[in-house]
């Protein structure tokens, strides 16, 4: 990665040149020794070379359980050998990356036809070699492409070194209650549904406490445009809690539930957010070789946005369709699935409201890309590219509850926080059994808070003492 004159970062991905080189192919995938464990390992007995060609023989049938939404086994893909005794032959002789020849039967038959040339290294010569231990058999994922940007040697070097704090701003300075984050990439070549990965590192103060958070969408993306990403303060995970919880808009200041506990030091997010990064591939693939940029990073507040209910999102414009292409990530774990309505101005509809834009459409949110997030994918009609484009995303939300027939007030629930206030108007349809609910334009006369529930049980052996269930 290195500056360009126009003061953007420009990356490289590098592909792989030729499949029939292992050494060099193997530079765009992950190995058997990553950090984490990704890929897919099987067990085989003895590898047999005979006249150049290695065979051995799986013990099980192939669980491609990582790799099974990218890679499937079989002839010209890349695979490793590990953890077998390499006899008198040098270090990394047998012990190293090979690509696959045929794949028969089941449990498959695997053969590496050009043993002999070595695939860009020297031969391994005729023999049978047998495992030292388990996990012989190595099939990778596409290598991730992580770009960090880290702002502190310690956590104890907040404020200072932290990244909201370093903000050039000539209109805004730092604010301690940022709650949105925006990138812009230009791809070297387009690709479609490959997720993107914001990951950060928070760390609470003065306790340094430290948490791990995901953001997450797929994006289209086309060639030589500009996309902006933008992601809110929702982490859609925190590593460690159960998948795919949901823990609120700015969750370091608010708290959360079924996670490890929060410290009640109320620090908001992006404030203490000591570094991060963006996975331009996720653990799913490289999009081939590719030279692209890096734009501005940018840092902003902005209020009363339903920001759980569209946490991360991107835009881009697609020359060959004439349109823009919007990615909208969904919040998890709703009763059912959301619908976004799009609308388009040249003018902020902000402050003016929705009558200043032009509708274009709506878009139901569903599994979408290698890895199933809930999402929205929206093309707008035909639209020349602009200097200046604002959209409106409009969610409906579903209901998670709706307080009895009869009762007064009646009370709306949902599982994602809608950030409204009293006086906000609100339009409801659909729902059963309190049919007064139903109302067009209400207006709201007061908001709950957030509630965490929790089921109990009486502890044992001490059933007058409450514990969790």
């Amino acid at each position: 990665m290195g500056i360009t004159s126009n003061h953007t970062q420009q990356f490289t991905i590098s592909a792989c040149p030729d499949k029939t080189n292992a050494l060099s192919c193997s530079l765009a995938y992950a190995d058997p020794m990553n950090q984490k464990g990704y890929g897919d390992f099987a067990n085989t007995g003895s590898l047999v070379v005979s006249g150049g060609t290695g065979t051995i023989t799986l013990t099980a049938a192939f669980n491609n359980n990582t790799t099974q939404y990218t890679r499937t086994l079989q002839a010209n893909e890349l695979c490793w050998l590990v953890n077998f005794n390499e006899g008198s032959g040098p270090f990394g002789s047998i012990n190293r990356p090979w690509v696959i020849s045929t794949v028969s039967g089941s449990p498959q038959t695997i053969t590496i036809a050009n043993m002999g040339t070595g695939q860009g290294g020297a031969g391994v010569p005729d023999g049978t070699y047998t495992t030292s231990t388990t996990k012989n058999f190595y099939f990778p994922i596409f290598a991730d492409f992580y770009a960090y940007w880290i702002s502190s040697a310690t956590n104890s070097n907040y404020p200072a070194e932290y990244p909201a704090h370093t903000v050039k701003a000539s209109g805004s300075p730092f604010s301690s209650t940022f709650n949105r984050f925006r990138e812009y990439f230009q791809w070297g070549v387009g690709f479609a549904q490959i997720p993107m990965e914001f990951g950060t590192y928070v760390a609470e103060q003065p306790s340094t406490a430290a948490f791990h958070g995901y953001h997450s969408v797929n994006l289209d993306t086309y060639a030589n445009q500009w996309e902006l990403y933008e992601t809110t303060a929702f982490p859609e995970h925190w590593v460690g809690s159960q998948a795919w919880i949901p823990q609120g808009t700015d969750p370091t200041y608010t708290g959360w539930a079924n996670y490890t506990d929060w410290t009640g030091e109320k620090y908001h997010y992006f404030d203490i957010l000591d570094r991060f990064y963006m996975n331009l591939s996720s653990i799913y693939g490289v999009p081939g070789g590719q030279t692209g940029q890096v734009g501005p990073m940018q840092f902003d507040t902005i209020t009363a946005e339903p920001d759980e209910w569209a946490p991360t999102r991107s835009v881009t414009y697609n020359p060959t369709a004439g349109a823009y292409r919007l990615n909208i990530l969904a919040p998890p774990q709703q009763p059912t699935a959301v619908t976004y309505s799009f609308y388009h101005s040249t003018t902020d509809m902000k402050s003016v409201g929705l009558s200043a834009g032009t509708y274009d459409g709506s878009v139901t949110a569903a599994a979408t890309g290698v890895n199933n997030i809930i999402q929205a994918n929206f093309t707008s009609p035909a639209l020349s590219l602009a200097p200046t484009m604002y959209w409106a995303i409009v969610p409906t939300m579903p209901l998670s509850g709706v307080s009895g027939s009869g009762q007064s007030p009646i009370i709306l629930s949902v599982r994602s926080d809608p950030n409204m206030a009293v006086g906000d108007h609100v339009t409801v349809g659909g729902v059963g059994g309190n049919t007064a609910a139903n109302q067009t334009a209400a207006a709201i006369t007061n908001v709950y808070p957030r509630q965490w529930l929790f089921r109990m049980i009486p502890a044992y052996p001490s059933p007058t003492v409450a514990g969790p269930d």
